[in-house]
Parts: structure tokens; sequence; C-alpha cells
């Protein structure tokens, strides 16, 4: 049985972000650099830091539930194989310019982690005060 943790509340908040984004676009992949990827992250856990974000991507790899990638020369580089073939090491995939996330079928540790944690909270509705519109 998985217990709650830290490391797999990232997770579950980049399988989310990776799910949601997913869902609204067709290519059904989340695209940012690490620094913006840290900012979506830090509405739910406020330290969150670059090294924890790469290390739960690292984690969520080798079982497929995410892929990850790379926009080299007008085309996606999916990391490890393809990136390492093109010369990129792991500090220019995660730290220097955008990666990319895509969604894979593989679904069930959403699942799991989704046991574990509430789920996110949407943004809050805007207050009304009495005002008619």
């Amino acid at each position: 049985m998985l217990t709650p943790t830290r490391d797999r509340f990232v997770e579950f908040l980049l399988l989310h972000l990776a799910e949601r984004t997913a869902k609204n676009y067709t290519p059904d992949l989340y695209e940012n650099n690490l620094s913006g990827l840290s900012s979506d992250l830090r509405v739910h856990v406020s330290d969150v830091n670059n090294r924890e974000i790469v290390d739960a991507l690292k984690r969520l790899l080798p079982e497929k539930y995410v892929k990850i990638g790379k926009y080299v020369s007008g085309q996606h580089l999916e990391y490890p194989t393809q990136t390492s073939e093109a010369g990129l090491d792991e500090e220019k995939v995660f730290y220097e310019g955008r990666i990319a996330l895509w969604r894979t079928e593989f679904t069930r540790r959403m699942q799991e982690l989704a046991g574990l944690f509430p789920p996110p909270e949407p943004d809050q509705p805007l207050k009304h005060y009495g005002f008619r519109p």
C-alpha cells in the first residue's frame, strides 16, 4: 500500500498537470520551461524546487506514466533515447529552454496517487458582494 509522501504528491501534481493539459489541447502535451513548471506547482507546494521536480519526472519515466521530450531543430526528441543521440545531456534537457510532458495511456499511477491526495482545488470563483450585473 502506498503512503502519502511529498515525493508522491509532486508526482501526482505533475501527472495532473499533464492530464489536464491533454484534455484541453490536441497534441496531448504540456510544454514549459522548468521555472514555469515550478510556478505551476508552487500553487500547491510553495517550496518545491527544480531538483525535486526533475527527480519526480525521472521516477515517472521508467514506468511510462509520462513521456519527457525536448523540442530541438523543429522536432520533439524523446528523453533519454533521442535526446542523448542528439548529444543533449540531462542539464540541457531539463534546465535549458522548454521541456515537454506527454500524457501516456498508462493512467493507473494517477489513479493510485489520486487515492492518497485530495484533488487540487479548482480556481476559486469570484465573490459577489450583492451587486447585480
